[in-house]
């Protein structure tokens, strides 16, 4: 009969927090207060894209020209 190893198995690393990538829904909404348009919002996304490699754009929440002033807001609009 063969002999077994006393060592333990070898664990693989986990990958470090800079070698994952994450998923992420992003919800774009016009405010009046600020006047941040869609188009402006969506450059302001980007650019943090951009500097975040480790981010995947996933889905996209688009929420234009609805109020919730009176508190009846429709559901949110997923874009493709």
């Amino acid at each position: 009969m063969a002999r077994k190893s006393r060592r333990e198995p070898r664990k693989q690393a986990e990958p470090s927090l800079k070698d994952r990538t994450y998923s992420v829904g992003v919800y774009f909404r016009v405010s009046v207060e600020n006047d941040s348009s869609i188009i402006n919002q969506e450059q302001i996304v980007q650019d943090f894209l951009n500097q975040h490699k480790e981010l995947v754009l996933n889905r996209l929440y688009i929420d234009d020209g609805k109020s919730s002033f009176f508190g009846s807001r429709p559901e949110l609009c997923f874009v493709d």
